[in-house]
């Protein structure tokens, strides 16, 4: 009797890990989600503001980004295999097969990015490409974006004194600090 006692506690007790398991991953989920509109808010935000300032549109703009960010990774991707054959990690097979993968991965991978290294959209190497995409001149880009990073920042120390998570003097110093470059993108 006992037994069975414990294998009925057993099975509650795997069912409610079970449950719990199915919570987290469902909260994960849609926090992901969420996280990942706030972030694509923000990225529209400043692109428009990007676009603006180059007097492109903000699509031209967007799909610049994109297809640049493709294009990149796909050379990191290339790059890193080569690596990896060079130095006895992977066979030449291993590494088509993987090409091969990459190349046909399903939307979902595309769109959470599996498979590829992290990129920064505003980096260097992406900045680069967008601006050949656009036919414009690499600084000009990499100045609206300082431009637009600037103007962004400034009007959220605007909205931190007027939410009152800030003093005015505090706001005017961080400004100073904007204004004089001391404050970077992360």
């Amino acid at each position: 009797m006992e037994t069975i006692i414990n294998e009925v506690r057993n099975r509650r007790l795997w069912l409610l890990a079970m449950a719990g398991a199915v919570m987290v991953t469902v909260l994960i989920a849609f926090g992901g989600f969420a996280a990942a509109d706030s972030g694509k808010d923000k990225d529209n935000r400043f692109l428009s503001r990007v676009a603006e300032i180059l007097e492109v549109e903000m699509e031209d703009l967007t799909d610049a980004f994109q297809d640049a960010r493709v294009e990149y990774m796909e050379q990191v991707v290339q790059n890193r295999l080569e690596a990896m054959v060079e130095g006895g990690e992977i066979s030449q097979a291993q590494a088509d097969e993987y090409t091969a993968w990459y190349a046909d991965r399903p939307a979902w991978a595309v769109a959470t990015g599996f498979g590829v290294p992290g990129v920064r959209l505003y980096g260097e190497p992406i900045v680069t490409l967008v601006a050949d995409r656009l036919a414009i001149e690499r600084q000009d880009l990499s100045d609206a974006i300082a431009q637009a990073h600037k103007e962004i920042l400034l009007e959220n120390l605007e909205r931190a004194v007027e939410d009152g998570r800030i003093t005015q003097e505090q706001a005017d110093e961080i400004a100073e600090r904007i204004k004089n470059n001391e404050v970077r993108r992360s």
